[in-house]
């Protein structure tokens, strides 16, 4: 993530102060391609709902930093939800507050923009960074 930080150490063992390491040494983000169904794996990824019906994707558990994004593919119009899990909260779309424990985080209907980003906030918790149509 953007957040990621090294620590340096010369040949005599003498540590400097982190340093965020330069985009080309960090790994790609994975991303995936399909219908109906997905499990996202930790700590980040990428999906692509490529189905006209509707897409359910399952997060992890969550830990801080752990970052996932999922949308509808291109010209496809499709109903997103992240899947409720067993005491795990997403935050509201308003942001005003946290869903329901356990209960799923559901778009408003089907669209070609629907997308959303979230990020661990903690164990238990699911931040909205953005969202469409949710």
């Amino acid at each position: 993530g953007s957040g990621s930080r090294v620590v340096v150490a010369d040949p005599s063992g003498t540590l400097s102060a982190p340093v965020t390491p330069p985009a080309a040494g960090l790994p790609a983000t994975p991303l995936f391609i399909a219908a109906t169904t997905h499990a996202m794996t930790a700590p980040r990824e990428y999906f692509l709902c490529s189905t006209a019906t509707a897409c359910s994707v399952t997060l992890p558990v969550p830990a801080a930093g752990y970052e996932f994004c999922v949308r509808s593919a291109n010209n496809v119009s499709t109903t997103i939800t992240l899947a409720g899990r067993t005491n795990i909260y997403y935050e509201l779309p308003t942001r005003t507050g946290w869903g329901t424990v356990s209960a799923a985080l559901v778009s408003t209907g089907a669209a070609v923009t629907n997308q959303v980003c979230v990020v661990g906030y903690d164990a238990t918790h699911y931040a909205i960074m953005s969202s469409t149509g949710f």
